[in-house]
């Protein structure tokens, strides 16, 4: 049996305090889990670029050993946020730091598919995501998952579409 309650982790008598609190709480905890997840993505590149340019270019990163270190990254760094999500979803199903974590799979998902279509018009970027991000909205409250959850993706979608049209680099 769980000793982690699956109900409202901050008990105030006033509903919009706890709203409040657990909107904080999802924001900044999925900022927390964004920095350290695009630290150890990074670290993570750095090895696989360092021994892929020994394997493949003899000590020198050649644009071949790059582009494999980029392709190795990305599929090892999805498979492990799935797998960090399929279990958090299982063990935390209704739990707030399950709804801060899904900030780190929709950035996942939406910043490859951002980077591959950074040379194509920002509103086809922003359409194919939105899409994107509306039918896992649709689908998570069709299937009664808790606000945060949602609160989660839409933030980290909303963020990202302001950093594309601010014209930020990240």
């Amino acid at each position: 049996m769980s000793t982690v309650s699956s109900g409202p982790v901050l008990h105030h008598p006033h509903p919009a305090v706890r709203v409040i609190g657990h909107v904080a709480a999802v924001v900044g905890g999925g900022l927390v889990l964004l920095n350290v997840a695009f630290a150890a993505y990074a670290a993570l590149f750095q090895v696989v670029r360092r021994v892929g340019a020994v394997l493949v270019g003899g000590g020198t990163p050649t644009e071949t050993a790059l582009l494999t270190a980029n392709v190795v990254v990305l599929a090892a760094w999805l498979i492990a946020v799935r797998w960090v999500t399929v279990w958090s979803l299982r063990r935390w199903p209704t739990g707030l730091a399950t709804a801060a974590w899904l900030a780190v799979p929709t950035a996942s998902v939406l910043l490859p598919i951002g980077i591959a279509l950074v040379d194509y018009p920002v509103a086809v970027t922003l359409t194919l995501c939105g899409v994107l991000v509306v039918g896992v909205l649709w689908l998570m409250a069709r299937t009664h998952q808790p606000w945060e959850q949602l609160l989660s993706v839409a933030w980290v979608a909303g963020a990202l579409a302001a950093i594309v049209l601010l014209g930020i680099d990240i």
